[in-house]
């Protein structure tokens, strides 16, 4: 299998408390799952 070596992309995240972070450094150090929601409720 062949392996991607691409980086993510920098792009910013809205927490749930409404603060932006970059996504790189939500996982600097620890591990990461990332939820997509397409619709919620």
């Amino acid at each position: 299998m062949k392996k991607n070596q691409s980086k993510a992309p920098e792009t910013k995240v809205i927490m749930s408390d409404g603060s932006e972070k970059h996504l790189h450094d939500l996982w600097q150090g620890q591990t990461l799952v990332l939820v997509f929601l397409r619709h919620f409720g």
